[in-house]
């Protein structure tokens, strides 16, 4: 583009580095936005969350620490997506104190957080072990309004059965089709799965029994966990 004379604006610039993120070249995302200062050519908010994201993906959580910190010096006013985009980076790093930090510092700033933030803050809580956190989070996200998505459900199932708390995990199976969400195969898998390695494969055995019931298609998963558990209780040799 630049070879052939086209000047390129914010907006050729910012998609570029988005579209590089997205590849995993975040070396070349690096290059296009250096060269945007080279050519005065001020980053937008869509430039610094398609680098912020695209660390976060990739693991570099300081460096997106840093850059965040970049585009309030430069007065871009990081917006929801900024902030679950590099709350998602620390809770991947196992750094929940630091997501809760910058969770609490974008409810300061005025902003509302949405089912993405709740769903990832969770998943990191639960990543962590600290349910008692996850199941606060998830009764804050209802009392402020945020429903709670499959995604909701799933990252705190599947938290709740790696833990051992199945009776926790039935409790919020049970809430969640109370309040009008049809559990989905990977739902069902997870409960499965969960009531299988803690051996209460009876129970298991009934909940897959139930598909049929609800119209709901068992996949390949759910096979596969059904014969690891019955192989694991020496029902099948």
């Amino acid at each position: 583009m630049v070879q052939r004379g086209i000047r390129a604006d914010v907006s050729s610039f910012s998609i570029l580095v988005d579209a590089f993120c997205k590849q995993g070249q975040l070396s070349e995302a690096e290059r296009v936005f250096k060269m945007m200062a080279q050519k005065g050519v001020e980053a937008n908010l869509f430039t610094y969350n398609s680098l912020i994201n695209g660390y976060c993906l990739h693991n570099r959580v300081n460096d997106a620490a840093k850059l965040f910190d970049v585009m309030v010096e430069r007065n871009c006013p990081p917006d929801v997506v900024t902030y679950n985009a590099l709350i998602n980076g620390f809770c991947k790093a196992k750094r929940v104190n630091e997501a809760r930090i910058k969770y609490q510092a974008m409810l300061d700033k005025g902003l509302s957080a949405n089912v993405v933030t709740y769903n990832t803050l969770i998943g990191g809580f639960c990543l962590v072990g600290h349910f008692h956190s996850a199941e606060e989070l998830f009764e804050e996200m209802q009392v402020t309004g945020q429903r709670p998505d499959l995604q909701t459900y799933a990252v705190l199932l599947c938290g709740l059965c790696k833990a051992k708390h199945m009776d926790r995990a039935m409790v919020l199976f049970m809430h969640m089709q109370n309040h009008g969400l049809k559990p989905n195969i990977a739902i069902y898998n997870i409960l499965i799965n969960g009531l299988c390695i803690n051996g209460r494969l009876d129970r298991a055995r009934e909940l897959f029994d139930v598909l049929r019931e609800r119209e709901v298609e068992p996949d390949v998963k759910t096979f596969t966990i059904l014969l690891n558990g019955l192989c694991k209780e020496g029902q099948i040799t």
